[in-house]
């Protein structure tokens, strides 16, 4: 958890929105996940954290201190989009046959898997891009 006290003490002239990830491939460590629920339909899901470990092809000049760089992606609990959890599940190697998804989810901590960043404008400024994750494949 930070440390919101030293974070409210850092002279705003030092504060600088973070640079997203340049768009590409990278392998990434599940670090684990968590249920959440989308903020305006109130969409159950489960959100997925990684740590980067290692660019493998990208567009563009990494951050200094790449595998500190985290990550996060929702696969969201519908009908028409589990579909997705389930695939990703598969590409980070575990066996799905057999088993339901809740007791596949904590075999997720700790696997490996590649996944694709690419950048979004933000829809209330264009100008800004933020780094987001679409696409997984074995690593």
């Amino acid at each position: 958890m930070p440390d919101f006290s030293s974070l409210l003490n850092i002279n705003a002239d030092d504060v600088k929105a973070p640079v997203p990830l340049p768009a590409g491939t990278y392998l990434l460590l599940v670090l684990g996940y968590e249920f959440v629920e989308s903020g305006k339909k109130k969409t159950p899901g489960v959100q997925i954290n990684f740590a980067v470990r290692e660019a493998i092809d990208v567009a563009g000049d990494l951050p200094d201190k790449l595998s500190e760089k985290k990550a996060r992606d929702t696969f969201w609990i519908t009908e028409d989009s589990v579909f997705r959890l389930k695939e990703f599940i598969e590409n980070c190697g575990i066996a799905t046959s057999g088993r339901n998804l809740s007791e596949l989810l904590p075999d997720l901590t700790n696997q490996t898997v590649v996944g694709q960043m690419v950048h979004r404008p933000n829809p209330e400024d264009p100008t800004r891009v933020f780094s987001e994750l679409r696409g997984y494949a074995k690593s």
